[in-house]
């Protein structure tokens, strides 16, 4: 008789355990179909990463990760991004840094964004706010977090290093100047394939991301041209000595497209046979260089007759190709070069530039530099210049 109540006092705990499990379960599931609802309702998803490869490029003890990302927002009601977070893994998985982009502060770092808003029915395109991490090598994968006020998403990005062969040396003779390099403040890295330019000229890629802008300054005062404008020769990149950069076999080229002229304040004024030379006008007088199957590389704005080379014509490092002009689509005298996977200039997916070897900065400091990645801003030589 005195166990009966134990049993009882037993049983009814059981059934009062079992009771809770249920409503547990019943409230998980709750929860579950709750979070899968506000999944589902959540309007805004990662359209596309550009470019379709991102590269790890390791240099001066970082590595730098240069892509863009869209926004699509399907809802009826505007999305602010408030929190975007990076984090890099290595090979084994094991992460080697994280970022971090949001409201912490007054008024926090978000600000930086030039524009939050992924507006109803819209799109937002936003370059990666962490081109440099604090690592020198090891970045295999990244994760991106992006956190706005309907939602949030989060995405694995994998990581490629590239294999393409370094450029032996630069290609002007002449201590140049990088105009635009291989970081942020580049022109080419940075373009809005979202924006009504970019969707004018059907652009879906950023084939020069990659490109160098090269040209040479006055040494005294450091202009890129001087006045009178109108004179070209008092641009001194203006008729400087290219040579090849690379072994290779030229692929493509133009030679007879006719030079920009100056303006007296300045501006370039394309001739009157510009529109003739159709898709490829830009470029001006160019070569492709094919250095094996998957690499090629593109030097544009050659002056009017000076290339001296010819299609399927085989050419070295430091031989000669011609002088630097002003043809094409640019506003002063440089050469614009960039390495791609296929010969297409506008096609073609870019690929990262670096040279063997490369003189970096003054000519007093002289420092010579192996494996170089050119940066905005620098002075660049050959080696044994």
């Amino acid at each position: 008789m005195s166990r009966l109540p134990n049993y009882d006092v037993s049983y009814c705990g059981i059934k009062a355990m079992i009771r809770g499990l249920i409503i547990a379960c019943l409230l998980w599931l709750s929860d579950v179909s709750a979070s899968a609802a506000l999944a589902e309702t959540d309007p805004v998803s990662l359209a596309r990463i550009l470019p379709q490869t991102v590269y790890a490029e390791e240099k001066q003890g970082r590595t730098r990760l240069n892509f863009d990302f869209e926004l699509h927002n399907t809802g009826k009601e505007d999305a602010v991004l408030t929190y975007i977070e990076l984090r890099a893994f290595d090979q084994g998985g094991n992460i080697i840094s994280r970022q971090q982009l949001g409201g912490n502060g007054s008024p926090g770092p978000i600000e930086m964004l030039a524009d939050k808003t992924i507006p109803a029915g819209g799109s937002l395109y936003v370059f990666n706010p962490f081109p440099d991490l604090p690592v020198t090598s090891g970045v295999t994968a990244i994760k991106l977090r992006i956190f706005h006020t309907l939602g949030s998403i989060e995405t694995q990005i994998p990581v490629s290093h590239s294999d393409a062969p370094s450029l032996t040396q630069p290609p002007l003779t002449e201590r140049a100047y990088i105009f635009s390099g291989s970081d942020i403040l580049s022109h080419h890295r940075r373009v809005s394939l979202n924006s009504d330019a970019a969707k004018s000229f059907g652009m879906d890629k950023v084939t020069q991301r990659f490109a160098i802008d090269l040209t040479v300054l006055d040494p005294v005062t450091g202009d890129i041209g001087t006045e009178p404008y109108e004179k070209l020769e008092n641009w001194p990149g203006f008729g400087q000595k290219i040579v090849s950069p690379v072994r290779g076999t030229i692929m493509e080229m133009r030679a007879t497209m006719p030079d920009n002229t100056m303006s007296a304040s300045g501006q370039r004024v394309f001739p009157d046979s510009f529109d003739s030379y159709g898709e490829t006008a830009g470029l001006g007088n160019y070569v492709i260089i094919k250095i094996d199957d998957d690499h090629f590389l593109m030097m544009a704005h050659f002056r009017q007759g000076t290339l001296t080379a010819a299609v399927g014509d085989q050419i070295e490092p430091g031989q000669y190709l011609g002088e630097l002009g002003l043809s094409g689509d640019t506003a002063y005298p440089h050469l614009h070069i960039q390495m791609q996977d296929g010969a297409d200039t506008l096609q073609s997916q870019p690929i990262p530039i670096r040279f063997d070897c490369a003189n970096i900065g003054t000519k007093t400091s002289n420092a010579d530099r192996e494996d170089v990645s050119p940066h905005t801003g620098q002075m660049i030589a050959p080696c044994n210049n």
